[in-house]
């Protein structure tokens, strides 16, 4: 089994606590504490809360992206996978994204790594020759987009199934993304 880094115990920290203690009252005290590890290790890593919960998304797409040498890793489960992610984390979402001071970060970084997942699942199946200035428009337009709806839609807790979000976001995306992505 593979040993757990100490920015992985502090992400599991903070997930844990999210479970019964709002996000934006956890402190990073509490972290700490819960972690076993010290302050001086987590300001090693870690600006402060929302520097962790940056890297907890980024790890995510991280996984995401390492999943996408699959040759039977598609768009429906990389679509499901970032839903599966809110989901799993609900508590967690619910109660960070609407309390971090400067939401348009996170919302940046998570359609970064959008787009460079899609940029990956497209350069895997046809070349990087596809992704044209048309095709980049549309993946950037589609990523910042996908990664709004998506939070915004575990915060205001929606009832929507996997299902029915995943036929929502094929249903929004560019035709010509339609055509690379969904074919």
């Amino acid at each position: 089994m593979k040993k757990r880094t100490s920015k992985e115990i502090f992400a599991d920290t903070l997930l844990d606590l999210s479970r019964t203690i709002p996000v934006d009252r956890i402190s990073v005290k509490q972290i700490v504490e819960e972690s076993g590890l010290s302050l001086q290790t987590f300001y090693n890593h870690f600006r402060d809360k929302q520097d962790l919960i940056m890297w907890i998304s980024r790890s995510e797409g991280e996984r995401m992206i390492s999943k996408m040498k699959d040759e039977n890793y598609g768009a429906d489960e990389l679509i499901l996978d970032n839903i599966r992610f809110y989901l799993e984390r609900e508590e967690f979402m619910e109660t960070a994204l609407p309390h971090m001071h400067d939401y348009s970060i996170y919302a940046r970084q998570s359609a970064e790594t959008g787009y460079r997942m899609w940029s990956e699942l497209i350069i895997a199946r046809y070349g990087q020759e596809v992704i044209t200035k048309e095709i980049d428009f549309y993946l950037k337009i589609f990523c910042y987009t996908t990664v709004l709806i998506l939070a915004e839609w575990k915060v205001i807790n929606q009832d929507l199934s996997e299902e029915e979000i995943l036929e929502y976001i094929k249903g929004v995306m560019p035709q010509k993304l339609k055509e690379l992505l969904l074919a």
